[in-house]
């Protein structure tokens, strides 16, 4: 199983970021059945997000996970707070319409905010640091982010984006890869894990119940009105049911994988940097995320390590030596830095789906589903979870469907050719196509 594959349960990566949070006291294991109004599998930023709002609204809630809260993609990723979806909103334009693309870009806008609020209101110390660079690594693409920028400009002036020529790139970023880029000054960086034991404690605080270390062998649905969720020690009945595993669901969502692909990402923090060298890498401390396909992100933490996630792979095991799959491309970006000591290195799985929107369904009247963030989780899986505990609360309180919710699931997300057979080996000869581009 993905979740056993690569780490022991209910042990945390040995990351930089465990290395640097304040955990919670563990959380039990569940070995009694219990009733309850919702269950979330999943202990991650949408699931925690979810039990939050649903607690808020006095809606008895249960999240169960198979290891610990933000053990998984939400405590391991690259920190990025986007404030957009996927999928610029030129291309949203094209594919949804100009209605369609508003409304998304509402929704992205109204995630970032929404994690700024979370941290506000429940005092969670996520060391946030604005702005992120988006870098183009080929100069024929100089073109496309300048008309991009302008269009952004004309139509969504309070993105506040700002074109990067190659003359200036150098004075943000230190690397002789890139050419051009622009700085979303709204986005930004922080540290994922401490944000999501935070959302975690606020959530057991209005009352959601949280088991860890329990594990869902399967779900059955006997009625429209009830769910069962059996554990390896024992069985939850509910009257509503989400999926928020991600990437470590496997089969448990049935036909909703064919929409989900599960992929690796890695991630290595250096020795701390002297503060002449922060100053001229990246001398304003912004997040860097450039266009290759297979991503190279990056950013300084808050005690000046180098933060940089490249490499990907695509089968269930990590590869032996991460440090050393993540060296190569960061010798690429900062060759200044070849020697350069690795303290900390690890992987997470996260999922994507075909156009990298969000996949988020009503699987039946009472099972949600969401995931498929692709590398957008950071605010996406938050407000997504708000937004599947509005849906819910319009069901349960009879007040109403939720509009979020419809925009969300009306997306028409294509699934994966391929079969249950083909489906991977085929992502794996795309994404190769994908990586030999970034190359040549």
């Amino acid at each position: 199983m993905t979740l056993f594959t690569n780490d022991k349960q209910g042990e945390y990566p040995k990351s930089y970021y465990a290395a640097t949070a304040d955990f919670l006291e563990p959380f039990p294991t569940l070995y009694d059945d219990i009733h309850c109004d919702v269950c979330i599998i999943g202990g991650g930023f949408t699931g925690l997000s979810c039990a939050l709002n649903l607690a808020k609204n006095d809606i008895d809630t249960v999240i169960v996970d198979a290891h610990r809260v933000g053990w998984g993609a939400s405590g391991r990723n690259g920190g990025q707070l986007g404030a957009s979806m996927r999928l610029d909103q030129q291309e949203l334009a094209i594919k949804y319409g100009d209605d369609n693309a508003r409304q998304l870009w509402n929704i992205a806008w109204q995630a970032r905010e929404y994690v700024h609020e979370l941290a506000k209101t429940y005092n969670i110390d996520y060391q946030f640091k604005p702005g992120i660079i988006y870098t183009d690594h080929r100069k024929r693409f100089t073109k496309q982010t300048k008309n991009f920028v302008d269009y952004m400009q004309q139509h969504y002036p309070e993105s506040n984006l700002s074109y990067i020529n190659q003359d200036s790139i150098r004075d943000y970023v230190d690397s002789p890869a890139y050419f051009s880029g622009y700085l979303n000054p709204l986005a930004g960086h922080l540290h994922p894990l401490r944000l999501a034991l935070g959302i975690a404690e606020a959530a057991h605080h209005h009352g959601a119940k949280i088991y860890e270390k329990t594990t869902v062998m399967k779900t059955t649905y006997k009625h429209h009105d009830k769910v069962s969720i059996t554990t390896q020690h024992a069985t939850i009945h509910a009257k509503f049911l989400i999926f928020a595993g991600n990437g470590y669901l496997e089969d448990l969502g049935g036909k909703a994988k064919k929409y989900i692909m599960p992929i690796n990402n890695y991630i290595v923090a250096s020795e701390p940097l002297s503060q002449q060298q922060v100053d001229t890498l990246i001398p304003e401390k912004r997040a860097i995320c450039d266009s290759k396909y297979v991503v190279n992100y990056f950013r300084i933490s808050d005690d000046n390590r180098l933060l940089f996630g490249g490499h990907e792979s695509y089968r269930y095991r990590f590869p032996d030596n991460i440090a050393d799959k993540v060296r190569r491309p960061l010798k690429e970006i900062f060759p200044q830095l070849h020697d350069i000591a690795i303290d900390y290195a690890w992987g997470g799985t996260l999922a994507i789906t075909m156009n990298r929107m969000p996949y988020v369904q009503l699987l039946r009247s009472n099972v949600f589903y969401a995931g498929g963030y692709s590398g957008q989780g950071v605010a996406l899986a938050n407000y997504t979870g708000k937004i599947i505990a509005n849906a819910i609360i319009g069901q349960y309180k009879n007040i109403g469907k939720c509009q979020e919710f419809d925009v969300l699931k009306n997306l028409n997300i294509p699934y994966f050719p391929g079969g249950k057979i083909l489906r991977h080996p085929l992502l794996i000869l795309g994404m190769l196509y994908y990586v030999l581009k970034d190359k040549f």
